[in-house]
């Protein structure tokens, strides 16, 4: 049996990587349309698991798009979480 990274492998990673700043921009496009909100309801919005919009919003974060802001009650869990927004709506 033969260990390793196959061509199909290889083209399904590039596919992916391929398609992270696409959902990228349309994790910032969210929070600027519907900012102050939380990573569950980014989800909710774009049909996708809120681990998966995570880490998108951190890399976000990293690249000075968005911050976090204060803990309110989320619309889809109920229990309270951080919200987001773009860089600067709260004078950061």
């Amino acid at each position: 049996m033969k260990h390793g990274t196959t061509d199909t492998s290889r083209d399904a990673l590039k596919a992916i990587t391929q398609e992270l700043p696409t959902w990228e921009e349309r994790v910032f496009d969210v929070v600027a349309a519907h900012g102050p909100i939380t990573c569950r309801e980014i989800a909710f919005k774009l049909h996708k698991e809120s681990g998966f919009v995570s880490a998108r919003l951190n890399q976000l974060r990293e690249d000075g798009r968005v911050v976090q802001g204060e803990k309110r009650r989320c619309r889809h869990s109920g229990l309270n979480a951080y919200v987001w927004l773009i860089s600067g709506t709260l004078g950061i």
